[in-house]
């Protein structure tokens, strides 16, 4: 998974209606007006297809930021979503998609404090991430959550005690068969 044509490959075959449902979740949530976005943990890149040069995107794979550069547009930057090379305030809008359920609790935790940190006073974080399945009887999309690399597929309920306290925050589920992802809307404090 680290060669971005496998990742690719195994993303559109797993959960290539996931992605679509996904992309129409973050056109409603990230308004066209917005000038600066930021994908933390962008992967190969290929939801900058969506916001064209507002978007950079940060990864912490050489080879992931190597392909996203040559192939999409926007900007693209190698760095860890615990410590990203932006300053305070730097974005309108960062937005994650599945990459708290590769991180453990302080390791997400982390990462959240780091996108509230580099949005702005009226920005918000967008993330989107896997979750166990919340039909139980939906068997296929538990092992397949099972099978995920990611080692930290969370309940909803675990997922949101990974907030700062006093948060401010919007949690709702979205589904395309077999997967459940977890989406919460995060702003900073504005008083």
């Amino acid at each position: 998974m680290e060669q971005p044509l496998l990742y690719k490959f195994v993303q559109s075959t797993l959960a290539g209606g996931g992605h679509e449902t996904i992309k129409k979740y973050l056109k409603k949530q990230i308004p066209k007006k917005t000038k600066k976005i930021l994908d933390q943990g962008c992967g190969t890149g290929e939801y900058s297809l969506i916001f064209g040069e507002r978007y950079t995107g940060v990864d912490i794979n050489p080879s992931y930021i190597d392909h996203a550069n040559k192939n999409y547009p926007g900007k693209f930057y190698v760095g860890s979503a615990t410590s990203m090379p932006f300053k305070d305030g730097s974005f309108d809008i960062c937005f994650a998609v599945g990459l708290h359920h590769h991180l453990n609790e302080k390791e997400a935790k982390k990462a959240i404090l780091e996108s509230l940190r580099v949005i702005n006073k009226k920005g918000k974080v967008v993330i989107v991430d896997a979750m166990l399945p919340k039909n139980r009887a939906n068997l296929a999309g538990l092992i397949l959550r099972k099978m995920d690399r990611g080692g930290h597929v969370r309940k909803v309920d675990d997922t949101v005690k990974l907030l700062p306290k006093g948060i401010k925050f919007q949690t709702r589920v979205i589904s395309s068969f077999p997967f459940d992802y977890i989406t919460l809307v995060l702003e900073k404090d504005k008083s």
